[in-house]
């Protein structure tokens, strides 16, 4: 079995990667709960998909 490289999961994940630290960031900055909630959620939706 062979690993095929697909481009639009390395995307996906790449993006919730940047959702989830800039959630975080945002959490730091302004303390704001609903920030840290969506970034935890793309967190764990990125490595699901890929």
């Amino acid at each position: 079995m062979t690993a095929v490289p697909d481009p639009i999961a390395a995307i996906n994940l790449l993006l919730c990667i940047v959702i989830f630290l800039l959630g975080y960031l945002v959490y730091r900055k302004q303390e704001k709960i609903s920030a840290l909630l969506i970034g935890i959620a793309f967190g764990m939706f990125g490595p699901s998909h890929f």
